[in-house]
């Protein structure tokens, strides 16, 4: 940013490239907000998400929620939401007919997937640091009966730590993962030294990244002059556990938050040049 751009009253991300590992029409990630900044942002899809082989068995446990055979149904990523809303509409189920079991939501970018596709839901338990935290939170007595809707195929460990505090644990595919493709050139613009930023929603994201980031060729020593920004506590947790160096996380873990926290910093930062700091 130039010395009269860093002046201004009003932050602005003018001149700053941001990546973000989601593809530009993910619905939860806050492009609009961050072009409304003036950012040029990088797109770099570390996942592809499709159907599961069959719908049988979320169907059959969505159904058994619906009746209150289950009592929990646990959603630990924007992907399970919007599968289940889908589903719902193809199952001819109104979302707002479920009165019986209780909603547990995992991480900051669940909830606002929840909030616009089931906006009847509201989770029973507050966002927790880590799953261990969730399911204590849960307070399961014994024999409760939970639902977990995962990636087909995953390493989740939510069943066992479900199994762990006593519950019965239903577990089914609601979506698939593939490595991610396409989207910008993101290792040649880290090699290039041209990403000021890269902005992380999930826990999940920041492993796929690193998967694909590999997978490209990169490797996560091209993001130590980076600016590495978290939606929320997990996700920090997450890309901490890689190596990286967490700047940026709002404290509300709030999409809104964190574009304007993300702002602030550059903000700063360039005042910072423009009065000769370092």
């Amino acid at each position: 940013m130039s010395n009269s751009e860093a002046v201004k009253a009003k932050p602005s991300l003018q001149g700053c490239r941001i990546a973000l590992p989601v593809d530009s029409n993910d619905p939860f990630a806050p492009v609009a907000e961050l072009a409304d900044l003036e950012a040029a942002l990088l797109f770099y899809p570390v996942a592809q998400i499709l159907p599961p082989d069959s719908y049988d068995e979320l169907d059959h446990l969505l159904r058994h929620f619906h009746d209150g055979k289950i009592e929990w149904l646990l959603l630990a990523t924007p992907c399970a939401v919007a599968a289940v809303a889908q589903r719902l509409k193809d199952l001819d189920i109104d979302p707002s007919s479920f009165s019986k079991g209780k909603v547990a939501l995992y991480g900051a970018l669940t909830s606002v997937a929840a909030q616009a596709l089931l906006p009847t839901w509201r989770s029973a338990v507050a966002n927790a640091e880590s799953h261990q935290a969730l399911v204590e939170a849960m307070q399961l007595s014994g024999g409760a009966s939970v639902a977990v809707l995962i990636a087909q195929r995953s390493r989740s460990d939510w069943h066992h730590r479900l199994a762990g505090a006593g519950a019965t644990v239903h577990v089914a595919p609601a979506y698939r993962l593939l490595l991610g493709r396409a989207g910008d050139d993101l290792p040649g613009a880290l090699w290039g030294g041209i990403v000021d930023a890269i902005l992380f929603l999930t826990e999940n994201s920041v492993r796929h990244f690193v998967i694909r980031l590999k997978a490209d060729g990169g490797s996560l020593d091209m993001l130590k002059d980076v600016v590495v920004g978290c939606l929320d506590s997990q996700t920090v947790a997450a890309a901490q556990a890689y190596g990286l160096r967490v700047q940026i996380a709002p404290t509300d873990q709030g999409l809104s938050s964190l574009v304007k926290e993300v702002a602030r910093f550059f903000h700063n930062e360039a005042l910072l040049r423009a009065k000769g700091g370092h």
